[in-house]
């Protein structure tokens, strides 16, 4: 029922979609570009909550959430990914750092959905004037992403639930053998 939900959920984003890009292509004023610009940004997170939705329903039935890895630069999918979000958090500093080459294999489409939900979470529970630091680092065998605010620390207690549904983030580390590659 909620794979259903979710992809009649589409439609009507996919013409919210469509009728703003029609309007971006006329002349407006500076507000007016403004509310355009909140309009494609709200049917965009929509759109990945929807996806976010999907992938949470096909993990709960067993199939896993598909990953398809692909030839990707870390700190270009990265900051990328910060630079969107600096949109959605004009009122936070947001700072990415790379360490390491950043030529690699992995799921860029993934990778970004994986530092939205961490710099939502910081922004959420870090202090609210605080920077928020994403940090890329891609070493022989290992790539990592970290989310870093300055809030208070996750409690012991809550470090083992980290990664369940509904439940706070603070990292991910992914590694891969080269053979694997």
């Amino acid at each position: 029922m909620v794979s259903i939900f979710s992809h009649d959920l589409r439609n009507p984003l996919a013409a919210i979609k469509m009728a703003s890009g029609l309007l971006g292509r006329s002349a407006l004023e500076p507000r007016q570009e403004r509310m355009l610009g909140h309009i494609n940004h709200a049917t965009d997170r929509a759109q990945r909550m929807i996806v976010d939705l999907l992938d949470f329903t096909d993990a709960r039935v067993g199939r896993g959430i598909s990953v398809t890895p692909q030839a990707i630069d870390l700190h270009a999918v990265t900051e990328r990914s910060v630079e969107e979000l600096r949109q959605s958090f004009p009122g936070h500093v947001i700072t990415h750092r790379r360490e390491g080459e950043g030529p690699c294999h992995a799921d860029a489409d993934r990778l970004g959905q994986v530092i939205g939900n961490l710099v939502v979470n910081a922004n959420n529970y870090g202090s609210a004037d605080g920077e928020i630091v994403v940090t890329s680092t891609l070493e022989p065998h290992l790539m990592r992403l970290s989310v870093h605010n300055f809030g208070e620390p996750i409690p012991p207690e809550q470090i083992e639930s980290l990664f369940e549904p509904a439940v706070h983030s603070a990292c991910l580390l992914y590694t891969s053998d080269a053979a694997d590659e």
